[in-house]
């Protein structure tokens, strides 16, 4: 059987997680950024003995290692229900796992639909094609990109998603929201535990929120470089077993052509949390601050949209809270600013970066990874 070669060592979801919980009652303003971020997916189900083994550590090494410059998935798509993966699949699931894997062997791991796996001999194979492959689509110019907002308020989710083409296009594309959960404590084969045959699934794949798997269209036709578009989504949960505090909201763009093509998707606000001005002004300041890459080897890149003009300083601390570099006061205009950063000296491992001003501060991760 495959083996996992790759030895773990990270700081577990501290990436992804990133102003990323649905919190009851929060709005977050969507201004799409002009950054490819790869949709990278687990095909897995409850029964299947390798899932739990080595396939449980490769998605966490990849979302400590890889999934801050793209984000993780998880489809349960099991081939029957026999009552040890029910309480994990979803429809969504299914349709997405058929269209990476159409035989879904488990565990499969794919970047942007297309399966990664199949032809690798080692689990460290595996990894590799998942990291070339997400790094490539990384390096191409960016067609399109969305944000998007979400509020939830009782048992009702609702997120708003804005659109913006960067290049012209032609063509059928479509955008769907959808709801993950992460932290579920269900049954697993082949996990050593403890306990034995239990584990904690993340990123679990549970609905759509548009009217098909595959997201509702929003351009038939020709658009123009520019052109911004809009779609709400509303979803009500009626299982007793999901826990609201736990879902998440990604959005995806697809290409409708034969089949869906992944074109871009979001999966953490693109924009922070308005808070009061009493709190920290500086966060009606700065309409979005994304880091990227991220993880990075010998640079990464600040980028800021602002609501108006402002002096900030970009600091980059260790887990001690030692200040490992500092930009000095930078004057900046309205608008987008990308502000690189060498970390060319910089060692493997976990930072904050921390925008501040007299207004207040905003914090983002960072992970170094040479």
């Amino acid at each position: 059987m495959i083996s996992f070669t790759v030895k773990i060592f990270f700081m577990k979801h501290s990436f992804l997680l990133l102003c990323f919980a649905c919190v009851v009652g929060l709005t977050y303003a969507q201004t799409p950024v002009q950054v490819n971020k790869a949709l990278l997916t687990t095909n897995t189900a409850a029964w299947c003995g390798n899932c739990g083994v080595w396939g449980l550590d490769m998605e966490d090494y990849m979302i400590s290692t890889l999934s801050t410059g793209g984000f993780m998935v998880t489809m349960h798509s099991a081939i029957d229900t026999n009552n040890f993966d029910w309480q994990l699949e979803s429809q969504v699931a299914k349709d997405w796992a058929s269209e990476v894997d159409y035989y879904q062997a488990f565990p499969l791991f794919g970047v942007n639909m297309v399966d990664r796996s199949f032809y690798a001999i080692t689990s460290l194979d595996v990894y590799n094609n998942v990291s070339n492959a997400e790094a490539a689509y990384n390096a191409t110019s960016v067609l399109a990109s969305t944000g998007f907002s979400f509020n939830v308020s009782g048992d009702t989710i609702k997120v708003t998603t804005r659109t913006k083409f960067w290049q012209d296009a032609s063509g059928t594309y479509a955008v769907g929201a959808y709801i993950l959960e992460d932290s579920i404590w269900h049954s697993q084969s082949g996990y050593s535990g403890p306990p034995v045959g239990y584990a904690v699934h993340n990123n679990v794949l549970r609905a759509s929120m548009a009217s098909t798997s595959w997201g509702d269209q929003i351009v038939n036709g020709n658009v123009s470089a520019g052109t911004y578009l809009q779609k709400n989504f509303n979803y009500v949960v009626t299982d007793p077993t999901w826990r609201i505090p736990k879902l998440k909201v990604v959005v995806v763009l697809f290409q409708v052509n034969g089949g869906y093509v992944y074109v871009n998707g979001y999966d953490i606000p693109s924009a922070i949390t308005p808070m009061p001005s009493s709190v920290n002004e500086l966060n009606t300041v700065i309409n979005s601050a994304e880091v990227f890459p991220n993880p990075a080897a010998t640079n990464t890149n600040v980028a800021l949209m602002l609501n108006e003009p402002e002096k900030v300083n970009i600091h980059i601390m260790d887990l001690a809270g030692r200040v490992v570099y500092s930009s000095g006061e930078l004057s900046l205009p309205a608008g987008q600013t990308v502000y690189p950063i060498s970390t060319t000296t910089l060692q493997n491992g976990a930072y904050t970066v921390t925008i501040s001003s007299e207004k207040g501060n905003i914090t983002r991760k960072l992970s170094i990874l040479n």
